[in-house]
Protein backbone atom coordinates (compact mmCIF):
# COMPACT_ATOMS: atom_id res chain seq x y z
CA UNK A 1 0.00 0.00 0.00
CA UNK A 2 1.27 3.46 -0.77
CA UNK A 3 1.84 6.53 1.26
CA UNK A 4 -1.11 8.27 -0.37
CA UNK A 5 -3.49 5.40 0.10
CA UNK A 6 -2.21 4.76 3.64
CA UNK A 7 -3.02 8.84 4.91
CA UNK A 8 -6.83 8.28 3.75
CA UNK A 9 -7.24 5.57 5.88
CA UNK A 10 -9.56 7.12 9.01
CA UNK A 11 -7.84 7.93 12.36
CA UNK A 12 -10.11 6.17 14.02
CA UNK A 13 -9.19 2.86 12.27
CA UNK A 14 -5.73 3.41 12.47
CA UNK A 15 -6.31 3.58 16.46
CA UNK A 16 -8.54 0.25 16.28
CA UNK A 17 -5.35 -1.17 14.40
CA UNK A 18 -3.12 -0.23 16.89
CA UNK A 19 -4.83 -1.89 19.83
CA UNK A 20 -6.39 -4.48 17.89
CA UNK A 21 -3.22 -6.97 19.22
CA UNK A 22 -3.59 -5.67 23.00
CA UNK A 23 -7.20 -6.56 22.60
CA UNK A 24 -6.23 -9.99 21.59
CA UNK A 25 -3.48 -10.43 24.32
CA UNK A 26 -6.26 -9.29 26.83
CA UNK A 27 -9.00 -11.91 25.75
CA UNK A 28 -6.07 -14.52 25.98
CA UNK A 29 -5.56 -13.83 29.21
CA UNK A 30 -8.41 -13.52 30.51
CA UNK A 31 -9.42 -17.15 29.12
CA UNK A 32 -5.72 -18.60 30.51
CA UNK A 33 -6.67 -17.13 33.89
CA UNK A 34 -10.68 -18.01 34.03
CA UNK A 35 -9.76 -21.68 32.92
CA UNK A 36 -7.11 -21.96 35.48
CA UNK A 37 -7.95 -20.81 38.31
CA UNK A 38 -10.93 -23.17 37.55
CA UNK A 39 -8.91 -26.58 36.87
CA UNK A 40 -6.70 -25.33 39.42
CA UNK A 41 -9.25 -25.62 42.64
CA UNK A 42 -10.94 -28.56 40.99
CA UNK A 43 -8.59 -31.20 42.89
CA UNK A 44 -9.17 -29.05 46.48
CA UNK A 45 -12.82 -28.63 46.44
CA UNK A 46 -13.29 -32.83 45.71
CA UNK A 47 -10.73 -33.55 48.54
CA UNK A 48 -12.80 -31.05 50.47
CA UNK A 49 -15.78 -33.07 49.94
CA UNK A 50 -14.21 -36.36 50.29
CA UNK A 51 -13.29 -35.21 53.45
CA UNK A 52 -16.73 -33.79 54.73
CA UNK A 53 -18.30 -37.43 53.57
CA UNK A 54 -15.85 -39.39 55.23
CA UNK A 55 -16.71 -37.37 58.41
CA UNK A 56 -20.26 -38.02 57.24
CA UNK A 57 -19.67 -41.93 57.25
CA UNK A 58 -18.55 -42.13 60.80
CA UNK A 59 -21.76 -40.17 61.88
CA UNK A 60 -23.93 -42.64 59.92
CA UNK A 61 -22.08 -44.97 61.20
CA UNK A 62 -22.80 -44.22 65.49
CA UNK A 63 -26.13 -43.70 64.35
CA UNK A 64 -26.54 -47.45 63.61
CA UNK A 65 -24.54 -48.52 66.45
CA UNK A 66 -26.58 -46.03 68.96
CA UNK A 67 -29.68 -48.03 67.35
CA UNK A 68 -28.42 -51.11 67.81
CA UNK A 69 -27.66 -50.68 71.34
CA UNK A 70 -30.91 -49.18 72.32
CA UNK A 71 -32.91 -52.04 70.93
CA UNK A 72 -30.95 -54.36 73.09
CA UNK A 73 -32.69 -52.82 75.73
CA UNK A 74 -36.36 -51.90 74.30
CA UNK A 75 -38.72 -54.48 73.29
CA UNK A 76 -40.43 -50.99 71.17
CA UNK A 77 -37.93 -51.48 67.89
CA UNK A 78 -39.45 -50.37 65.05
CA UNK A 79 -38.63 -46.75 64.61
CA UNK A 80 -35.28 -48.26 65.39
CA UNK A 81 -35.32 -50.44 62.70
CA UNK A 82 -36.22 -47.74 60.06
CA UNK A 83 -33.88 -45.23 61.48
CA UNK A 84 -30.75 -47.98 61.68
CA UNK A 85 -31.51 -48.84 58.29
CA UNK A 86 -31.77 -45.56 56.71
CA UNK A 87 -28.49 -45.06 58.20
CA UNK A 88 -27.23 -48.00 56.74
CA UNK A 89 -27.81 -47.56 53.37
CA UNK A 90 -26.86 -43.63 52.89
CA UNK A 91 -23.61 -45.00 54.71
CA UNK A 92 -23.38 -47.08 51.43
CA UNK A 93 -24.02 -44.22 49.03
CA UNK A 94 -21.83 -42.32 50.74
CA UNK A 95 -18.65 -44.49 50.46
CA UNK A 96 -19.42 -45.09 46.83
CA UNK A 97 -19.85 -41.32 46.33
CA UNK A 98 -15.86 -41.78 47.99
CA UNK A 99 -14.76 -43.68 45.66
CA UNK A 100 -16.71 -41.85 42.62
CA UNK A 101 -14.92 -38.84 43.20
CA UNK A 102 -11.64 -39.79 44.89
CA UNK A 103 -7.84 -40.46 42.94
CA UNK A 104 -6.38 -41.65 45.78
CA UNK A 105 -5.35 -45.19 45.89
CA UNK A 106 -5.10 -45.04 49.61
CA UNK A 107 -8.38 -44.37 50.02
CA UNK A 108 -10.01 -46.26 47.37
CA UNK A 109 -8.23 -49.02 48.92
CA UNK A 110 -9.57 -48.30 52.62
CA UNK A 111 -13.31 -48.36 51.29
CA UNK A 112 -12.73 -51.71 49.94
CA UNK A 113 -11.59 -53.15 53.00
CA UNK A 114 -14.89 -51.22 54.94
CA UNK A 115 -17.11 -53.15 52.65
CA UNK A 116 -15.39 -56.44 53.06
CA UNK A 117 -15.39 -56.33 56.42
CA UNK A 118 -19.22 -55.01 56.29
CA UNK A 119 -20.60 -57.94 54.30
CA UNK A 120 -18.16 -60.56 55.91
CA UNK A 121 -18.28 -59.83 59.81
CA UNK A 122 -20.62 -56.67 60.43
CA UNK A 123 -23.95 -57.89 58.25
CA UNK A 124 -23.73 -61.57 59.59
CA UNK A 125 -23.12 -61.11 63.37
CA UNK A 126 -25.74 -57.97 63.03
CA UNK A 127 -28.46 -60.82 61.42
CA UNK A 128 -27.96 -62.78 64.20
CA UNK A 129 -28.52 -59.99 66.80
CA UNK A 130 -31.71 -59.18 65.29
CA UNK A 131 -33.17 -62.55 64.79
CA UNK A 132 -32.50 -63.43 68.34
CA UNK A 133 -34.08 -60.03 69.41
CA UNK A 134 -36.77 -61.13 67.06
CA UNK A 135 -37.06 -64.32 68.97
CA UNK A 136 -37.41 -62.81 72.43
CA UNK A 137 -34.05 -64.23 73.68
CA UNK A 138 -32.80 -60.90 74.58
CA UNK A 139 -29.85 -62.04 76.79
CA UNK A 140 -28.31 -64.22 73.83
CA UNK A 141 -28.99 -61.38 71.70
CA UNK A 142 -26.66 -59.08 74.22
CA UNK A 143 -23.91 -61.60 74.31
CA UNK A 144 -23.41 -61.98 70.50
CA UNK A 145 -23.16 -58.22 70.19
CA UNK A 146 -20.61 -57.46 72.77
CA UNK A 147 -18.26 -60.64 71.59
CA UNK A 148 -18.95 -60.82 68.22
CA UNK A 149 -20.61 -57.33 66.87
CA UNK A 150 -18.49 -54.72 68.85
CA UNK A 151 -15.09 -56.03 67.73
CA UNK A 152 -16.03 -56.08 64.05
CA UNK A 153 -17.63 -52.67 64.69
CA UNK A 154 -14.50 -51.00 66.45
CA UNK A 155 -11.96 -52.30 63.34
CA UNK A 156 -14.48 -50.83 61.26
CA UNK A 157 -14.57 -48.04 63.05
CA UNK A 158 -10.73 -47.71 62.92
CA UNK A 159 -10.57 -48.04 59.38
CA UNK A 160 -13.21 -45.13 59.11
CA UNK A 161 -11.05 -42.74 61.21
CA UNK A 162 -8.08 -43.87 59.05
CA UNK A 163 -10.29 -42.59 56.03
CA UNK A 164 -11.17 -39.44 57.65
CA UNK A 165 -7.52 -38.88 58.39
CA UNK A 166 -6.69 -39.89 54.51
CA UNK A 167 -8.85 -37.72 53.47
CA UNK A 168 -7.73 -34.81 55.71
CA UNK A 169 -4.13 -35.41 54.44
CA UNK A 170 -4.86 -34.86 50.65
CA UNK A 171 -7.16 -31.74 50.95
CA UNK A 172 -3.67 -30.59 53.07
CA UNK A 173 -1.53 -31.91 49.91
CA UNK A 174 -4.54 -30.27 47.68
CA UNK A 175 -3.90 -27.45 49.03
CA UNK A 176 -0.65 -26.93 48.40
CA UNK A 177 -0.47 -28.13 45.48
CA UNK A 178 -3.48 -25.29 44.23
CA UNK A 179 -0.76 -22.25 45.73
CA UNK A 180 1.49 -24.01 42.97
CA UNK A 181 -0.63 -24.12 40.10
CA UNK A 182 -1.90 -20.91 41.15
CA UNK A 183 1.78 -19.22 40.50
CA UNK A 184 2.49 -21.27 37.52
CA UNK A 185 -1.24 -19.87 36.41
CA UNK A 186 0.10 -16.02 37.35
CA UNK A 187 3.70 -16.51 35.34
CA UNK A 188 1.61 -17.62 32.32
CA UNK A 189 -0.66 -14.25 32.64
CA UNK A 190 2.36 -12.35 32.97
CA UNK A 191 3.93 -14.27 29.89
CA UNK A 192 1.18 -13.45 27.39
CA UNK A 193 1.11 -9.94 28.86
CA UNK A 194 4.64 -9.72 28.20
CA UNK A 195 4.09 -10.75 24.40
CA UNK A 196 0.87 -8.24 24.43
CA UNK A 197 3.53 -5.66 25.23
CA UNK A 198 5.86 -6.22 22.92
CA UNK A 199 3.53 -6.58 20.13
CA UNK A 200 1.71 -3.42 20.75
CA UNK A 201 5.42 -1.80 21.20
CA UNK A 202 6.53 -3.43 17.28
CA UNK A 203 3.16 -2.47 16.32
CA UNK A 204 3.44 1.14 17.22
CA UNK A 205 6.95 1.26 15.69
CA UNK A 206 5.70 -0.13 12.26
CA UNK A 207 2.88 2.65 12.50
CA UNK A 208 5.65 5.27 13.22
CA UNK A 209 7.66 4.01 10.49
CA UNK A 210 5.30 4.13 8.02
CA UNK A 211 4.09 7.60 9.29
CA UNK A 212 7.63 8.89 8.70
CA UNK A 213 7.68 7.49 5.22
CA UNK A 214 4.02 9.37 4.52
CA UNK A 215 4.97 12.48 5.10
CA UNK A 216 8.93 11.73 3.47
CA UNK A 217 6.85 10.76 0.58
CA UNK A 218 4.41 13.63 0.64
CA UNK A 219 7.28 16.16 0.66
CA UNK A 220 9.11 14.47 -1.80
CA UNK A 221 5.16 14.88 -4.22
Amino acid sequence: MGGKEMTRIPLTVKMYLAIAPLAIVGVAVGFITKNGLRNNARELIAAHEIKELAVNSLALLLTQDDATKTMLFSLDTPALDARKIRAYDENNRVLEKIVAISRSAEITDLVVQLKQLDETELRPVDTEVLELLGGGDIARAKTVYFSKYEPARSRYEALLRRLTGAADATAGAAARDLEKKNEASLRNVCVALGIGILIVGWASRLAAARRVAELSNHAKG
